[in-house]
């Protein structure tokens, strides 16, 4: 013992540790336990207090899948059954999956569609839908239209349940069905109007029968279970008599074997549902305020109701309350105040507080029971007053009555809720549940790092510093396991409940464990001088002999190479897979005027001076490769190729090649950059450019005394600027950067200022963009209005910041299908922080190419859409790649802590040859440093590296993988090769031009309701097209108004509609989803005659012809 202590003394004495050192380690292991335990709470509080979403196989009974037997490759089909009730059932249901979007109609009443999930690839999935409120006495007829954004045939399987009594009777999809494609049969010419094909008085008699279809390979299932649809509800409601305000407590007891439990409430007002004493949600079932009436296109040219259909009745709420009950003696306590106005409208103006509630409750046998509230039972207590402690059910309930039965109040709709708050249901998380979790995970965290460090592991290390710092990491591999199922858990398909579990659970422990075996295991082999086994170091050597036959340069890089292997079949497959959307075509059109005149000229005349480069470059590849499958688009395709390959050697230069692999990745692998790279736009262009020109210009400044380093700067700047004029947003950035960078000790200002081969490079550049500004502003023709901003392009304000904070940091909320970029906008504002702090020039000018712009971006240019982040994506994904290895290699460095060895002269002396009492001992410790104890700062062992390299790979995964979520959403190629269901993202216009051309006569014009220029091209001409609020678009030529890509005529109101109708008797009217499927407000300018006929419908492009 004394010679331990002098060993320790000794070695204080020659390894001093700074105060600042002491505290950066304490820093570093606060954050890892920090992580620790905000880990472990997180997935203790979504495993006990969270519902976690299940997946239920559907009830199909003999439902088939079926399609239209109609010889037809239309992306939509129509199916009808029509059955005839006689009495109307306790409880209507329809489960029903399709392939891809469905609308669900009974008797002409839209019940649903799952378009949105489509959208947003959510897969293929089964819905269930309470429908009894649509069903009527007499015949009726269940519709549903069903489309493909796949190039697939649609197809649907459906089966109508219908409870009456103890007794469910299915009416499944199969021959019996009618179905048909042909658009004609659905919206036929004489048809009488306002009886449409989803209704009872459609005459469907032409309608083919359906037939079968093939099944698909992955069986949907359901998000809800079924039995709460099946179920009727409860006859009887329970009322508290006549006051405003009704309260309800009753008791339950649960068995033993309970795993889940349902809960459906209805209520004729607003419901406080207490669980145990607490809180659990506050539901209103009442009706919503009837929407404004509509416009909509789509009828023929009349006014249409509005849509969706406004239904009378009360909602009943569904939720999944099984974290909140526990076998045994539980509580329900229930607080329903009077109806509002609203029900008014619902004829419950006579009634008070009244509800229903049912449980369903699920055992380990998957046996169901139902605990109602119908005249049968007797648990409830009620009064008009509440009393303390009421809803625990204290002991002053006991006294209260039996409550009031009434008879069920007309109709009720069935909502299922998800464990969040909504326009009906506020949901309320209490401080307590959240505090208890974090307590007793904190608790066991730290205390297991503390006995690890202290106890089991403290003979290894020299200090109690060195034992704590070491063992923080190895909470590090399951930190990293859950931050991937986190990130998988955004994905639809995966499998459900995902991922908090308890079998993932013990997966997470298991893995702290292995963290900790693998930590001892470094420590044992250090401490006892283990060696490799020698047939295990010959592998090794020999395994190191081929690799170093290996080029050092593919040695070094390898990793560059399997991106790109990774990164060619995701952008080349199938080019022509997406029709072309507009700004697309207006490149193709510029490319195509250049061919033929040699400057961007428009089919309008009209000079397009935008993306100058871009579009000669398009036009040498049209002229050598042609536009057939896609070939317009190889520019993009190649750009984006060469891209990676620069984009990591320029990341390289500024940082080191393990962040240039891992930004190079999130490059590559970006949506939004596969997106751009397979179209036929500037963007993936001017985004080389950017890279090009952020290297080219640090490097100019870095050696300013260069000569001809300053030109090739400012020509790489103008081919930037000329291959997209938005990324002026770089212009000041250059200007900061250079005068960053070449400040040096020797000259009061910075270098470049005095040097005259920076000034005549700056002059020719900023002439050179002066002409081009020129150019378009004495080019363009007079502007005849602006946009319905009512905006200028470039205007100092801050009402885009919502919509940028949304877009980088909760994309969620946008409303839109984007990528999830919140993982990689922290990182990003991390790495500038980071790079300010350590004060190195190449990552603080890489922080001003993020910064200076992004700003400009939200703070100066108006227009606002997710594509205009493109230029910043390279600094944004180098500063991101850079905080998340920074920050791995910090702890890392927690890893490195100084593990004591035992030499043979420590085994001896363990063996007691020498004694430590005598003359020798002062010899035997000054020798200790070489002898019997040793610290180790050489590299961790392997099993230490195992574990480091296992938590790096997953948390670079983790990053890469999250915003490619949904994958159905992600790319063609990825979806083809995992088998799952892909859509088209553009409208099909080309559908509906190859339609137009094959009925097209002599004397037909087009109107476009859509973008002229897509018409132009798929049709192969446009007429006039329907003009609002897109007079920024409009120019005068000849003393008439035409507009500037296609030179087609505008209609700008309803007399020129009927003037041009007046003049042509066979009209054809394209349409896109945005202005014809769904509705256009009240003010909307126009209206179509009602001999206008649908001929042809795809997924989004809808056509009109009136035969005149």
């Amino acid at each position: 013992m004394a010679s331990t202590m002098a060993v320790k003394t000794l070695s204080e004495k020659a390894y001093p540790v700074s105060p600042h050192n002491k505290f950066v380690s304490g820093l570093k292991i606060g954050i890892c336990l920090f992580l620790a335990c905000l880990g472990a709470s997180w997935f203790s509080y979504q495993l006990f207090f969270v519902p976690q979403p299940a997946y239920f196989v559907p009830q199909w009974q003999r439902a088939q899948w079926i399609q239209a037997s109609d010889n037809s490759n239309n992306p939509v089909s129509y199916f009808r059954y029509s059955t005839n009730l006689n009495v109307a059932p306790d409880a209507a249901f329809v489960t029903i999956a399709a392939n891809q979007s469905f609308r669900l109609y009974i008797n002409g009443t839209l019940i649903a569609t799952n378009d949105r999930d489509v959208t947003n690839g959510g897969g293929t999935h089964a819905y269930i839908y309470d429908v009894i409120s649509s069903l009527r006495r007499g015949p009726n007829v269940v519709a549903v239209y069903v489309s493909n954004f796949n190039g697939q045939i649609p197809s649907v399987r459906a089966n109508l349940g219908m409870r009456r009594g103890n007794s469910t009777s299915y009416y499944g999809s199969d021959t019996s069905w009618q179905a048909t494609n042909q658009v004609a049969l659905a919206y036929p010419r004489y048809a009488i109007y306002g009886v449409r094909w989803d209704t009872r008085d459609f005459d469907a008699t032409l309608w083919p029968s359906a037939a079968h279809a093939a099944i698909p390979a992955q069986m949907p299932q359901l998000e809800a279970n079924p039995e709460l649809y099946e179920q009727p509800l409860a006859t009887s409601w329970i009322s508290a008599g006549a006051g405003h305000d009704g309260y309800f407590v009753r008791s339950v007891s649960l068995p033993a074997d309970t795993t889940h439990t349902w809960l459906r409430a209805i209520a004729t007002g607003p419901a406080s549902i207490f669980i145990n004493g607490r809180l659990f949600t506050v539901w209103n079932g009442e009706v919503r305020v009837k929407q404004q009436l509509l416009i909509n296109y789509s009828s023929n040219g009349h006014r249409s109701r509005a849509l969706p259909q406004y239904t009378q009745g009360l909602m009943l709420g569904i939720y999944d309350t099984s974290p909140y009950f526990h076998a045994g003696i539980n509580t329900i306590a229930v607080h329903v105040a009077s109806p509002g106005n609203n029900t008014a409208q619902v004829n419950l103006q006579t009634l008070r507080a009244a509800f229903s509630l049912d449980l369903l409750v699920n055992d380990s046998q998957n046996h169901n029971i139902w605990v109602t509230s119908d005249v049968s039972g007797t648990a409830w207590r009620t009064s008009s007053q509440s009393v303390a402690g009421w809803e625990r059910g204290s002991d002053s309930t006991l006294v209260w009555g039996a409550p009031l039965y009434i008879g069920r109040p007309g109709v009720s709709k069935t909502v299922y809720l998800p464990d969040s708050s909504s326009f009906r249901n506020a949901h309320v998380s209490h401080f307590s549940s959240l505090a208890t979790i974090l307590l007793i995970n904190a608790g066991v965290v730290v205390g297991i790092w503390l006995v690890l460090a202290l106890v089991v592991m403290r003979r290894y290390y020299y200090a109690r510093s060195d034992a704590l710092a070491a063992l923080s990491i190895i909470y590090m591999p399951a930190l990293a396991v859950e931050a991937l199922l986190i990130v998988l858990s955004c994905e639809p398909l995966m499998p459900r409940p995902f991922p908090y579990t308890g079998q993932w659970g013990l997966v997470l422990i298991a893995l702290v464990g292995l963290g900790f075996l693998l930590q001892w295991f470094h420590c044992y082999s250090r401490y006892e001088n283990l060696s490799l086994h020698p047939d295990i170091a010959q592998l090794q050597r020999n395994v190191r002999a081929v690799v170093d036959c290996i080029p050092l340069w593919w040695r070094r890089h390898w990793g560059l190479l399997v991106i790109m292997l990774l990164a060619t079949p995701l952008i080349w497959y199938h080019l022509s897979y997406e029709p072309y959307w507009q700004d697309e075509l207006t490149s193709y059109y510029a490319a195509k005027g250049i061919l033929a005149h040699g400057v961007p000229v428009m089919p309008s005349g009209f000079l397009y001076p935008k993306g100058e480069l871009y579009s000669y470059l398009l036009a040498l590849s049209i002229a050598l490769f042609g536009e057939q499958n896609g070939m317009i688009r190889f520019p993009s395709v190649l750009t984006y190729l060469a891209s990676l390959p620069l984009f990591y050697l320029v990341t390289r230069y500024f940082f080191e090649r393990k962040i240039a692999l891992l930004a190079t990745a999130m490059l590559a692998f970006s949506p939004y950059v596969l997106i751009w790279g397979r179209g036929v736009r500037m963007y993936e262009l001017a985004q080389f450019m950017v890279i090009l020109v952020m290297y080219m210009f640090y490097k100019a400044a870095h050696n300013y005394r260069h000569p001809r380093l300053p030109y090739w700067a400012i020509l790489s700047l103008l081919a930037m600027y000329l291959s997209h004029e938005e990324t002026f947003i770089f212009l000041p950035v250059l200007v900061v950067g250079v005068l960053f960078v070449s400040k040096d000790a020797t000259h009061r200002l910075p270098g470049v200022l005095y040097q005259k081969h920076w000034w005549i490079a700056a002059i020719l550049g900023v002439g050179i963009i002066s002409v081009q500004l020129l150019i378009v502003k004495f080019s363009h023709p007079a502007v005849l209005g602006t946009d319905q901003s009512q905006q200028p392009l470039l205007q100092l304000m801050t009402d885009n910041l919502p919509y940028y904070i949304k877009l980088l940091f909760f994309p969620s909320v946008t409303g839109k299908q984007v990528p999830i970029l919140t993982v990689n906008s922290i990182l990003a504002g991390i790495g500038c922080v980071w790079a300010l702090h350590a004060g190195d020039t190449r990552a603080r000018y890489c922080t001003l190419f993020l910064v200076i712009p992004l700003v400009l971006l939200v703070l100066v240019f108006t227009p606002t859409a997710d594509r205009y982040i493109y230029p910043l994506l390279p600094a944004f994904y180098m500063l991101g790649a850079f905080a998340l290895m920074s920050g791995l290699r910090l702890f890392w460095s927690l890893a490195r802590v100084e593990v004591m060895r035992q030499s043979p002269s420590g085994a001896l002396l363990a063996q007691r040859t020498y004694g430590l009492n005598g003359p020798n001992v002062d010899e035997y410790t000054y020798r200790s440093d070489r002898d019997v104890m040793v610290w180790n700062k050489v590299q961790p062992a392997q099993p230490l590296r195992w574990l480091m390299l296992f938590t790096t790979a997953l948390a670079c995964a983790s990053v890469l993988i999250l915003p490619a979520l949904p994958s159905g959403n992600y790319d063609l190629f990825t979806s083809r090769m995992l088998g799952i269901s892909y859509r088209h993202h553009y409208p099909d216009y080309d559908g509906a031009g190859q339609y137009i051309k094959q009925h097209w006569r002599d004397g037909d014009i087009v109107i476009s309701v859509s973008p002229a220029i897509s018409i132009l091209y798929y049709v192969g001409r446009v007429d006039y097209f329907v003009s609002t609020d897109r007079a920024l678009y409009l120019f005068e030529r000849n003393s008439a108004i035409t507009d500037t890509p296609t030179g087609s005529v505008p209609l700008l109101n309803q007399s020129d509609l009927d003037e041009v109708l007046a003049r042509h008797g066979r009209v054809w009217i394209v349409t896109g989803k945005a202005l014809n499927q769904t509705v256009v407000p009240k003010r909307a300018r126009f209206l179509f005659p009602a001999d206008f006929r649908r001929v042809y419908q795809g997924y989004t492009a809808i056509v009109y012809l009136r035969d005149g």
